[in-house]
C-alpha cells in the first residue's frame, strides 16, 4: 500500500507540475514565473516560428483574418507577447506587407530567438523587437493601425488590463486581434481564461465593435474588434437623437 501510495503521489505531483509548466505557461506563478519557464525554455517555443513551420493550420488562419483588415500592407502594427516573433514574421516575410511590425515580449531569451529569425528571414527593416509590459505600454494613445496578441492572454498578470491597455495604443478605426482559450478548453485554466460573453461585454465597454470569433483550432479562438472611431460615434448619438425626435 505504501509503495501505491507513493506512485500515486509521484504520477499526482507530476501531472501537476505538466499543468502549471505545459498546460498554462507558468501563469500562476505570475509575471516571473511565465518569464523564467519562457527564458528557460526558449529554445523549444521557437521551434514554433523554425523554418517550415511557420505555414500552420493554425497560423495560415491568423495570416488570412489579418490580411482581410484593410490597409494592413502598410499597417504600423503591435504585438504583445510576441516571443519568438511569430506575429511578426507572418506578416513582414508577405513581400507585398510595407509596414512595421514591433513585438514585445517580457523574455530576453524569447526576443533574442526571434532577432535570429527576423535576420535570417531578411526582414529586419520591418520589424522591430523589445522587451515591454503589457501592462504599461510606452506608446501614446491611438499610435498603432493594428494590435495583437497571440496565444498569450491567459499568461498575462491582468488580462483585463493588459487589453485595455492594447485598445488605448490603438488608433480608432484600428482593428484589435487576439486569441483565447475557447469556453471549454478555458474550463482547464481557472481564473485565468475569459469566457467569450466576458470578453464581448469588455470590448463594448471599451468602445470596439464589429467583434467577430473564428475557431483557429481545437483549443483556441481569433477574436478580433474594431475601435470604433470619434465620427462612428457621433453618428451614432446623432442617430440616437434622431430617432428620439421622430419618437416624440
Amino acid at each position: 500500500m505504501a509503495v501505491t501510495g507513493l506512485i500515486f503521489i509521484g504520477i499526482f505531483v507530476l501531472v501537476a507540475i505538466f499543468w502549471l509548466v505545459i498546460v498554462t505557461d507558468g501563469a500562476y506563478f505570475g509575471r516571473r514565473g511565465v518569464r523564467f519557464i519562457y527564458n528557460r525554455f526558449a529554445k523549444v517555443w521557437n521551434l514554433e516560428v523554425s523554418p517550415g513551420r511557420l505555414r500552420t493550420a493554425a497560423n495560415e488562419k491568423i495570416l488570412t483574418r489579418l490580411f482581410e483588415i484593410p490597409g494592413i500592407l502598410s499597417a504600423n502594427v503591435l504585438d504583445v507577447a510576441t516571443g519568438t516573433a511569430r506575429i511578426p514574421l507572418l506578416l513582414a516575410t508577405n513581400p507585398e506587407f510595407e509596414g512595421h511590425v514591433t513585438g514585445i515580449d517580457l523574455s530576453r531569451n524569447m526576443l533574442a530567438k526571434g532577432e535570429v529569425i527576423v535576420k535570417s528571414k531578411g526582414v529586419e527593416d520591418k520589424v522591430t523587437l523589445e522587451i515591454g509590459d503589457s501592462m504599461k505600454l510606452r506608446w501614446p494613445d491611438g499610435t498603432f493601425d493594428l494590435v495583437t496578441c497571440v496565444e498569450a492572454l491567459e499568461m498575462l498578470p491582468k488580462p483585463k488590463a493588459a487589453i485595455t491597455e492594447m485598445v488605448r495604443v490603438l488608433k480608432p478605426g484600428g482593428t484589435l486581434v487576439i486569441t483565447k482559450a475557447s469556453d471549454s478548453y478555458g474550463k482547464w485554466k481557472p481564473g485565468r481564461a475569459i469566457s467569450q460573453k466576458r470578453l464581448m461585454a469588455l470590448f463594448e465597454g471599451l468602445g470596439l465593435a464589429a467583434m467577430e470569433v473564428h475557431q483557429i483550432d481545437g483549443t483556441d479562438q481569433l477574436v478580433a474588434a474594431e475601435k470604433i472611431s470619434r465620427s462612428h460615434k457621433q453618428q451614432n448619438l446623432a442617430s440616437v437623437v434622431g430617432n428620439q425626435g421622430q419618437e416624440g
